[in-house]
């Protein structure tokens, strides 16, 4: 054991000493030499990813991604729970979580491959009620029931 030296500081030691001698100067070095980089005063060169990486020249006014006139829109997946609220403004009344889920499934407004999805809507309707407390589309009517708030219906 070594005298005057804190646990700790001790510690230190034997790990840098384990990283090598090197290994702090070299990334101090890499990390200079990216700094300048940035600023434009590289006197290191670039990596294969920074000269690999695809920059379009753009124009002026128009976008690096391109023009997609003509070009179909590729719309979001019906998340699974819009697709529950669908289910209960169709439904008219309370449904139990499984019955929303069966529902959602059936008529295709929601796909999953997960193994609880009755779970997984459980819990977000459960999260959006306590996130939003008096804005939320949902409304807890019993053990396992819910139904649409009815600020959310108009």
């Amino acid at each position: 054991m070594t005298k005057g030296k804190p646990a700790r500081a001790r510690a230190r030691a034997s790990h840098e000493g384990a990283l090598g001698e090197n290994s702090m100067a070299t990334k101090n070095k890499s990390t200079k030499a990216l700094k300048e980089s940035v600023k434009g005063k590289s006197t290191a060169r670039p990596s294969a990813a920074v000269v690999n990486s695809p920059v379009k020249a753009t124009k002026a006014g128009k976008s690096a991604g391109g023009d997609h006139r003509g070009q179909e829109r590729r719309t979001k997946p019906t998340s699974g729970l819009d697709a529950a609220f669908r289910v209960l403004l169709e439904a008219g009344k309370p449904l139990k979580v499984k019955g929303i889920v069966e529902t959602t499934l059936a008529k295709g407004y929601w796909k999953t491959s997960g193994k609880t999805p009755a779970a997984t809507i459980y819990s977000s309707i459960i999260r959006e009620i306590a996130a939003r407390k008096g804005q939320s589309r949902f409304k807890k009517t019993g053990r396992g029931l819910f139904a649409v708030h009815k600020e959310a219906a108009k």
